[in-house]
């Protein structure tokens, strides 16, 4: 138990738990931290894991870790969990089940679908986890109206910062 599956950038490992698999992707690392009757914490270094789980038993309990953040995996469901290393953005992908990111004392629900990415300067939602987590903190996403307004500035511009054109020394864009 503990660190310690690596993979080349060739390569990867494919291992059993009961019934759920666990696929380390090619350049990957971790290992886990918990591995008994009941629970299995594997702890995602960097690169990527797919975890296939199967149904349960009675308080059994599934989670991966990425720098400190505890992802618990609802079994049965598949899922995919992507981390940079060293303190980087992370992302976990659920493609069937469900997922609870726990973050500090509140946790974030991942439904099937749905994915989430965090890391420095970054989280991604989706609006229904905004609106819940609003409602938990017993406050509440801005209308539309404050939105525009906050976007526009006092003044009623086009952009925040004026009415000239989007320049990359003003914003960051994608096109």
């Amino acid at each position: 138990v503990g660190t310690g599956l690596y993979t080349g950038s060739n390569g990867r490992a494919e291992f059993r738990v009961g019934p759920h698999t666990y696929r380390l992707s090619a350049g990957s690392r971790g290992g886990f931290n918990q591995l008994d009757y009941g629970n299995a914490v594997f702890n995602l270094e960097n690169g990527s894991l797919n975890v296939s789980l199967a149904q349960p038993q009675q308080g059994e309990v599934s989670s991966v870790t990425v720098d400190g953040i505890r992802i618990d995996l609802a079994a049965p469901g598949r899922y995919r969990i992507d981390a940079a290393g060293s303190g980087g953005q992370a992302r976990v992908t659920v493609f069937s089940g469900q997922g609870n990111v726990l973050t500090g004392g509140s946790g974030i629900n991942v439904a099937s679908g749905q994915a989430l990415t965090w890391g420095p300067g970054l989280l991604s939602i989706n609006y229904e986890q905004a609106a819940a987590y609003c409602s938990f903190v017993h406050g509440r996403l801005p209308t539309e109206a404050e939105w525009e307004k906050t976007a526009r500035g006092p003044d009623g511009n086009i952009y925040p910062w004026g009415d000239a054109v989007p320049a990359c020394d003003l914003l960051n864009f994608h096109f």
